[in-house]
Formats: C-alpha cells, structure tokens, sequence
C-alpha cells in the first residue's frame, strides 16, 4: 500500500501544469508567500473556489519547489499513500479484520479512476478532503468504542478541515448517522418498529453528538447555497426537472459501472460528451433506476443479514449526494467524484471476498483473480497517468474517447494554436 500506489504514479511527477492548475497554481500570487496564508482562511480570490486547506498546501509546495509541478506531484502521490494507509485503518476498525482492510486498501491505492485526482495536481482538493473525511470517520469509531469525548472533538476538528479542502464532505455526519442506525437496529420485530426503534435510541443516545456536528453543516450548507456557491450552474439541465431527475438515474449508474470497469476514462464530461436522458423509456435510463431500485431494495435486505455490507451501499451513495444535482451544479459529473464514495465500493468487495473465502475450493481462484485485477488496474493507471503529462496530451486523448465534447475541442484547438500548428491541422481535415 506504499510501494505499489508509489511506483505506479511515479510517471506522474514529470507531468505538467494543466487546466485547473493555470489559475490555481501558476497564476496565483496568494500561494507565492506564507505570509499571505492567514488571507486564504478569511477571504476567496475571483474564480477560485474557497478550499483554504488545497490553497495552504500548495503555498508550502511552492516554497519547496516554486512554479516545477515535480513538487506538486510528489505531495499528491503522498497524500494518496496516507489515504489509502488510513482506508486500512478505518476498515480494520470497522470490520475487526485485516485482510477486509488489506483487500480494500490495495485496491482503493491502484485504482484507475482516481488518476483524475492524483495525477492532477487540481485533484488534490478530493485527496485532502477524503484523507480528513475517513480521519474523522475513523476518531468517531474509536470515540465510540473508547467512549473518550476528546476523540468527538478531533474527530470534529477533521471535519472541519475536509470541508475546507472540498465541499463533498458536509455529508459525513449522515455518515455517523449511518453507523449509528445501521447498528442501533434491534434483531426482532417489525420492519417500522426496528427503524423507528434505532431512531428513538439515536436521539435518546446522541442528540448533543450530532447537534453538534449538524449545525457547522447546516451552516456550510447554506453559505455555499445561498451565498457562496461553488457552481456557476443556473437552471436545469435540460431545461427541465424530469429531464435532469432521469439524467441524474443514468449518472449514478454510469459511476457504479466505471468503478467495475475503468476502461474509457474522461477528463471532462461537459458539453455534449454525457448526453442527458429524455424520456424514462430510454433503454439506458430506465435500465439505470432498475438497477438503483435494485441496489435499494438490496441494502434494506442487507441491514438485518449484513449490517456492514448495507453500510458501504449507504456511503457510496450518501457521499455522491453533494453532487446529484439537488442544486444544480456546473460539472455534469466527473471522475474525481468517486474518489471519496470508492471507499464504499472497495469495502464493498473486501466484505464479498471475505465471504467467498470462507469456502476453501474458492480461495486459490479468489487470490488468483484478485491479484489479476490488482495487475490490470495497476496497468491501467501506470498508463493514464501519461494522458496528464501535459495540455496537449489530455484534451486530445479526451477527444478522441468523448469526440463531442466541446470542452476538450475548444481546449485541444488552443493547444493546436498555441504550438502554431492550427493552419496544418485545418488543412488536414
């Protein structure tokens, strides 16, 4: 969980400066000096969004390395290790076994879908977020069993910092609450009496607790809806509520299916390159909620046979929520999205391994098809880590997957002009 997720970004350090990282980075004078950190804290720059702790990290690269992104790279890639080393404490907590941990924690550290974050430097807002994300998930677990106040209260002050590297991670007290319910359920009785029972013990039990992590939530919350938003975003997409509720369907299955299988992955989903659902009788859209209703009426099933099982489905989709287009957000959807969810997927399949290695004839082909897809993710990764060497490579390797987006067009066609080369291309068509 260090060497492999090290060797397999390290042909990510010699990558240049792109997108996001213009203005972020090399057009950014408030990271060129500690000195103006305090600044950062109390007040955003034009078109950057508020994340003082991404904006703190890179000041300190800077005066390390300057404007070489070498610097930049060698931190995303730590602050992936430390992750994925914490994604094995958290789930060795969690679950009381290793090799759960073990399984989850590799396979979280190599895989494909998170190059959109670490080999990014921009990407770095969903490492720190996450890494102090699953940090306060794992001080309230602790807290919990030790029964120790100071625990809830750092277990609060990571919180604080996960919401000040990225807005995603408001969700983690439903997290809590997740946990809490899910293992508040009592073993007998009626469907409503269960649930309602575990809630009645929830409030009876926590209200002080969760007062106290709701109102900085609700709090942030309304700051970046109704002040602050980080999307520039106005309207539906479509047009039309029906349309986006049915798009959204179609989005959340898609992230299921790129998290199975990270084959074509895309560095921007904007503009034509996702095409919105129109009808509920769309093959793919009505495909999408069946399979959803099918994953809903799964995790109600698995919260009296696996109570762990039914608590990864909950965090994958509890922690996607900020991004469903509750309020309509600018980016339709994208990779580095399911950098915090994957922690309930990687679970997911640690809990499913686990289970079939209890039958012996099944453990050679269990370690046998693990390690392969271990290899094939590891691959893959190594080799889209070169799709973000630099501008050039990313827009027009995101051209040729997402031929429609106008994005990647628009962006690959500066690129073109930029290097003076667009009279040659226009030429050529």
């Amino acid at each position: 969980m260090i060497l492999l997720p090290a060797v397999i970004y390290i042909n990510s350090l010699h990558n240049q400066f792109v997108f996001d990282d213009i203005p972020l980075i090399l057009d950014n004078p408030s990271i060129r000096s500690l000195e103006k950190i305090p600044l950062r804290l109390t007040s955003g720059i034009d078109k950057i969004p508020y994340r003082p702790l991404r904006s703190i990290t890179y000041a300190v690269d800077y005066q390390f390395s300057g404007l070489n992104p070498f610097g930049y790279h060698i931190s995303n890639i730590i602050l992936h290790i430390l992750t994925s080393l914490l994604i094995y404490l958290t789930i060795s907590a969690l679950s009381g076994n290793s090799r759960i941990a073990f399984f989850a924690a590799l396979l979280f550290a190599v895989h494909p879908v998170h190059t959109d974050s670490v080999a990014y430097i921009s990407g770095r807002r969903d490492i720190l977020s996450t890494l102090f994300y699953i940090l306060g998930f794992y001080l309230f677990l602790e807290s919990r069993k030790k029964k120790k106040t100071k625990l809830l209260i750092l277990s609060l002050a990571a919180y604080l910092l996960a919401i000040a590297s990225k807005e995603m991670a408001v969700t983690l007290p439903a997290i809590f609450f997740a946990y809490d319910f899910i293992n508040s359920l009592p073993d007998e009785g009626s469907l409503a009496n269960r649930l309602s029972n575990a809630l009645k013990k929830i409030i009876s039990s926590y209200k002080i607790f969760y007062l106290t992590f709701l109102v900085p939530a609700i709090l942030f919350t309304c700051y970046k809806v109704l002040l602050k938003s980080p999307s520039n975003k106005e309207g539906f997409y479509g047009g039309d509520l029906y349309i986006q509720f049915l798009t959204v369907g179609k989005i959340l299955f898609y992230y299921i299916k790129l998290l199975f299988f990270p084959i074509n992955l895309i560095a921007d989903y904007s503009f034509n390159s996702f095409p919105l659902s129109q009808s509920l009788l769309e093959p793919e859209t009505i495909f999408s909620l069946m399979a959803l209703c099918a994953i809903a009426l799964l995790t109600l099933r698995l919260l009296f046979k696996n109570k762990l099982m039914a608590f990864s489905l909950i965090w994958f989709f509890v922690t996607l929520l900020p991004v469903c287009h509750i309020f309509p957000h600018h980016e339709l959807l994208a990779e580095h999205y399911l950098y915090l969810p994957s922690f309930g997927f990687v679970l997911l399949i640690a809990l499913s391994l686990e289970l079939l290695l209890t039958s012996a004839r099944w453990r050679y082909y269990i370690y046998i098809s693990f390690t392969l897809v271990i290899i094939l993710f590891s691959t893959r990764t190594f080799y889209r880590n070169y799709d973000w060497k630099n501008s050039f490579s990313i827009w027009s390797k995101t051209v040729k997957t997402a031929p429609n987006c106008v994005r990647a067009l628009n962006n690959l066609g500066i690129e073109y002009i930029a290097d003076g080369i667009a009279d040659q291309v226009v030429d050529g068509l």
